[in-house]
Formats: C-alpha cells, structure tokens, sequence
C-alpha cells in the first residue's frame, strides 16, 4: 500500500501537519471528488479512482500507528526500502509462529505493516489472513492488547467484508473501542456513501458495547449525539429498504431519544408514498416499525398523510440524513 505514494502531497498536508489539519483535508477532498460530483457517467469512473487514493492516504495518516509507520519507513535510505521490508517480512514470520502469549505493541505494528503492504495479490491476500488469524489469537489471549487491533479489525470489515475481529473485540474486549476510532469508522460509512448494510449493523453492536460504558463513566450525552448522526438515518433507511437487520430495533432498545421529528416526518413521508397494490408487504413492515417508534418515542408526532404531501412537494423538506442541529 505504502510503495511509492506519497500521501502527505495526495491529501496536501505538510508531513508535521497534525490530525486535525489531516481531517480537515481529507473532508475538503471528499467534497471536492466525491463520484456522486461527477459532471456525467464518463468521468465518474475518474472521481471513483481519485477517492479510493484519498481515501487511503487519510487511512493511513488519520491513524497515528500506521503513519508512525509509513514515516519511519520512507525515512530509510532516502526512500529505498527493500531491506526495510525484508527485515518486516522476517520478523512477522517470527511474531506469527511465536507464542501469542508474549505479544507486544511492537508486534502488532509489524502485523499491521504486513496486511497493509502490496506484495502482489496472492502474497497480500495470504498476509491478511495470516495476520488476521494471528490478531484473533491475540483477542482471546491478550485482551489487554485488544485496544491496538481496533483500526485494523475496522480496516478488514471495510475493505475485506471479513468481520471476525470486530466479533472476537466485542466478545472478549468491548471496552477496547475508543469514541475516537469509533467515530472515524462511523464517518468513513458516512463519507463514502455506504449503502446501509452489515457495516452498519456492527457500528449499532459497538454502540451498545460503549453504551454500558458511557453510562458509567458520564460520556452518555456525547455517545447519543455521535448516535444521533450516524445510526438514526442508516436505521430507517434499512426499514424502508424491506430488508431489515436489526438496527432499528437495536437503536429503540438503547437510544430511541436520538430519532429527531425531522428524521420521523421525512420516515413517514417515505412510507405514505408505498402504495399497498404495489408495495403491500414493504408498506406492512414500515407501519409496525413506525408503531414501535411511537411507543418508545411517544412525543414524536405523526401527521395524516394528507399533510405529508403537501410536505412532501416542499424543496425544503429534510432528508432521512439530517440529525440534530
């Protein structure tokens, strides 16, 4: 992944730029080449490459491990690395037959490095796994150094569908997801336009892994508002799709405070639009949902369908998306 990008100039940052200013950039970018900006079909093709660059230089410079890592590594030899690497692939090949008992966070930096780096596609592809197999036994072994596989377990749920290490973290170590790798993987889904799916679901499972936690520790009013931004709208829009998972009823159980009536109005608008002739079933499911809201929310107020489409022709009216202000 490292070999030959440089992702301080992809993002234009300076190489001391800190993490904020990193953000800040990564979201301008977004804005600016998002696929869905394109002009036509032909150069969406074009904007879809330039984000998947973006978005892998604010992957690896928004973690604070991993550009650790790509620093020290184009700081050698004045960018020539081969020996750099040689010495990597040597040594994970210790750290993997050796007893995971013994872990460090040193090691789990050569791991990382190993999953991340492009050998080809067979050599990655078994360094993932490789890696991957060797994490899980570090979660069911070493909880206590659960908290330095979370970004990576958030990278190979996204770029591989491969969510074992989010289920081995919120089995052994729930305690291991801090707000803040939380919130980048939450705004990652947001940002790239994920379509509401099993991605989201386990953002709803390590909600209520941190909510026990927020609820002790005194940080309950800042997990709802990052809840509110982030699950609310992926929830209903799972309900309207028909095919449901779960995260509404997960949402209801342990944060239905954080459904606004802008977010209820635009809901229901939806569902008054889903004829029963056409769309019997859907409509049937979207109206239980909606009673269940009401019962958890009883002072969200639902109008007659007459006036949601006066609403509805209203270029004003919110989109599912739109949380608090």
């Amino acid at each position: 992944m490292f070999e030959g990008k440089n992702y301080y100039e992809i993002l234009g940052v300076p190489q001391n730029a800190t993490q904020r200013e990193i953000q800040s950039a990564w979201r301008t970018l977004v804005k600016q080449h998002h696929e869905d900006l394109a002009p036509d079909e032909e150069m969406k093709s074009a904007y879809k490459k330039r984000m998947f660059v973006i978005n892998e230089a604010y992957e690896i410079l928004g973690d604070e491990e991993l550009r650790k890592q790509y620093d020290n590594k184009h700081e050698l030899n004045g960018g020539s690395n081969i020996e750099w690497v040689q010495n990597q692939l040597s040594r994970a090949n210790e750290i993997l037959s050796a007893d995971v008992s013994y872990a460090s966070e040193r090691d789990i930096g050569v791991i990382e490095f190993i999953m991340s780096e492009s050998f080809g596609d067979y050599r990655y592809q078994k360094n993932v796994q490789l890696g991957t197999d060797w994490m899980l036994k570090v979660v069911q072994n070493r909880p206590d150094m659960a908290g330095k596989i979370v970004a990576t377990a958030f990278k190979t749920a996204l770029h591989k569908k491969d969510f074992r290490l989010l289920d081995a973290l919120l089995e052994k170590a729930p305690g291991a997801f801090r707000y803040d790798k939380v919130h980048r993987f939450a705004e990652t889904l947001k940002d790239r336009g994920f379509e509401v799916s099993k991605h989201y679901l386990y953002l709803a499972h390590i909600f209520c892994a941190r909510y026990t936690i927020a609820r002790n520790n005194g940080t309950l009013e800042q997990e709802l508002k990052s809840v509110s931004e982030f699950l609310a709208a992926p929830a209903l829009q799972e309900q309207v799709s028909g095919d449901p998972g779960g995260l509404l009823l997960t949402l209801l159980k342990y944060a239905p405070q954080t459904i606004t009536q802008a977010q209820f109005d635009s809901y229901n608008g939806i569902v008054y639009q889903m004829t029963w002739t056409h769309n019997g079933r859907r409509r049937s499911q979207n109206e239980e949902a909606i009673k269940m809201i009401m019962e958890a929310r009883p002072d969200l107020k639902r109008l007659p369908q007459e006036a949601y489409e006066k609403k509805l022709s209203s270029p004003a009216q919110p989109s599912l998306g739109e949380g608090p202000s």
